[in-house]
């Protein structure tokens, strides 16, 4: 019979334990419509705060900016190990 794997997830007040597949975890890997739109999302909210109708150029500075520095999160990143115990 195979072990059931358990981690343990520990609040202030509560501890619950959740039943995993694997030890391992592959982080989240962002695609290039969802970095765009996350770039898109940040002008548009400066653009919004700024009360205008359409973007200037440092709006659109802040999509370019935002494009790059999420852009290098959508390579793929090593799987890491889960604790047995995640304290929050």
């Amino acid at each position: 019979m195979r072990k059931k794997q358990v981690i343990k997830i520990k609040t202030a007040k509560t501890t619950k334990e959740y039943h995993v597949k694997s030890r391992t975890l592959k982080p989240y890997t962002m695609s290039y419509q969802e970095v765009k739109a996350a770039a898109m999302d940040a002008a548009n909210r400066r653009m919004k705060a700024n009360r205008r109708d359409a973007w200037n150029v440092d709006d659109y500075n802040l999509a370019c900016r935002t494009l790059a520095r999420l852009w290098p999160s959508c390579e793929t990143v090593d799987e890491v190990e889960l604790p047995d115990t995640l304290e929050i």
